[in-house]
């Protein structure tokens, strides 16, 4: 599919067969993680073929560790740039947080409602009194 999306320039699929072979390949090490841990069958393979679970193991056991780098990259990458603007914010600034800025947000609309809301319980209760 990879190579028939290449040669015709379709780039749906394309992105249909990366999409498959990612999916094929997910499967596959599903399917070795599964089978190191079952130890009733790598006793069994490692009497018959020592080398092929050794060579599995290290397939599963790589792939985990590049896909957690990957993973730790892309959020190292994502935050980076937030980490260099608070730096450069406490040299300049060092009293002004944008950070806090940002979490610390006026209310908005909401909180006139919750004003006018407030006030007008408060005139409910003094007429109230009033009348009493």
């Amino acid at each position: 599919l990879l190579l028939i999306g290449r040669k015709t320039g379709d780039a749906k699929l394309f992105v249909a067969g990366v999409v498959l072979q990612v999916m094929f390949w997910n499967i596959i090490m599903r399917l070795a993680e599964a089978s190191l841990s079952m130890e009733h069958c790598c006793r069994r393979v490692d009497t018959c073929f020592s080398l092929l679970h050794l060579a599995v193991r290290l397939l599963v056991y790589g792939n985990l560790i590049v896909r957690d780098i990957f993973v730790s990259a892309f959020i190292f990458l994502t935050l980076m740039p937030w980490v260099i603007i608070n730096a450069i914010n406490d040299v300049c600034l060092p009293r002004f947080s944008i950070h806090q800025t940002l979490i610390y947000r006026t209310p908005g609309p909401l909180a006139q409602k919750q004003i006018s809301h407030d006030s007008s319980s408060d005139e409910e209760v003094a007429a109230g009194s009033a009348a009493a």
